[in-house]
């Protein structure tokens, strides 16, 4: 996917989520329904949240 080509140490923000990142979209593209892609979107929410603090 594009979204994975970009080169997430050029900013340090991206380098810290770039796992969350890339996990949200290796598991959005087998979504095949707007729920799931709902809870994805809700999975990596809360993992930047853990990284990077409420």
């Amino acid at each position: 996917m594009k979204c994975l080509n970009i080169d997430f140490s050029a900013d340090p923000d991206l380098f810290k989520a770039s796992d969350s990142i890339r996990l949200f979209v290796n598991d959005a593209s087998t979504c095949k329904s707007v729920d799931c892609y709902l809870v994805k979107l809700d999975t990596l929410i809360v993992s930047v949240e853990e990284t990077f603090g409420n």
